[in-house]
């Protein structure tokens, strides 16, 4: 229904997104454990536990949904490993790599091994394979034949972006109301974290407008632009730019006014709207990926 007769439809959009989201979700917590305060390490075990599960599903969906139903019996699943020159393949060795890591890391943290320099190393790796997911589903699309709506330099990068903006949304949203309801394991308990996690999301969502703002003017001269901008994916990109992008800026940016004005920011207005911002910057970011895929095929 929602494809529109596009070979890549829903599933490889959703495919896209999570493995962007867990990236992201990896990069923020190892990198808050590696330079940010021992009080909030509690995040970074959020983002490593909640990395894996991401790319999991999503390495399921790349092996059986892109056009490759010979893959669906297991005694061919490794052939999507063999041919080192394409991009599937590319892809789904570095998604597999990130997700032996972020397991490992997992591990580390379950067990209390996190004082060690070899989860450092680990961190720094899972980082790098991180960024090489992130960037992965860019590349893939960039690489395709005969689409010059995803041939710009800037749609890995818009990608990488946006993979990290999701990632700093779900590593947040253990520090909101919502996060601490459900998963109180996770929250650090001050204000500072998401204060900082928010502040950070902001710049974040600002490096994603003006990466989107290129993509959009080096794709410009193609039709498929003129869907995505006012035709049929029109609602879902505009959507993913007001609702996902300007809307939380706009949040976010008020909460900092108030603080820099005050001193302060209220309690209650923090954990709330920090919950909204987050929620929507993450369904900001699988309507922008869904406009993007579905845009290149009709």
């Amino acid at each position: 229904m929602f494809s529109f007769g596009a070979n890549w439809g829903v599933l490889v959009a959703l495919e896209l997104f999570l493995a962007g989201l867990g990236a992201g979700a990896y990069i923020v917590g190892s990198s808050i454990d590696l330079f940010g305060e021992k009080s909030w390490r509690r995040l970074a075990f959020a983002g490593a536990l909640m990395s894996w599960p991401m790319v999991g599903v999503g390495l399921g969906i790349l092996i059986i949904d892109l056009g490759r139903p010979e893959l669906n019996t297991p005694s061919h699943l490794m052939n999507v490993f063999n041919n080192l020159s394409s991009m599937m393949t590319i892809g789904s060795t570095l998604l597999t790599m990130f997700l032996a890591i972020s397991l490992l890391t997992t591990v580390f943290w379950v067990f209390k091994w996190h004082e060690s320099l070899l989860r450092s190393i680990i961190e720094i790796a899972g980082i790098s394979l991180g960024f090489g997911v992130a960037l992965y589903p860019g590349l893939l699309l960039a690489f395709a034949r005969g689409r010059v709506f995803w041939a710009s330099p800037f749609l890995p990068w818009l990608f990488l972006v946006s993979a990290i903006c999701t990632g700093l949304a779900l590593v947040g949203l253990a520090e909101t109301w919502l996060g601490r309801i459900l998963f109180p394991f996770f929250s650090t308990g001050t204000e500072d974290a998401m204060i900082e996690l928010s502040r950070t999301l902001r710049f974040g969502i600002l490096a994603k407008l003006l990466i989107l703002t290129l993509y959009v003017i080096s794709v410009w001269q193609t039709k498929e632009v003129l869907t995505v901008l006012m035709g049929r994916l029109a609602p879902f990109f505009w959507a993913a730019v007001a609702g996902g992008l300007l809307i939380p800026f706009a949040i976010e940016e008020y909460g900092e006014r108030v603080l820099k004005e005050t001193g302060l920011r209220p309690i209650i207005y923090s954990r709330i709207s920090a919950t909204i911002s987050f929620i929507l910057v993450l369904l900001g970011g699988i309507l922008l990926r869904y406009a993007i895929l579905i845009g290149g095929q009709i």
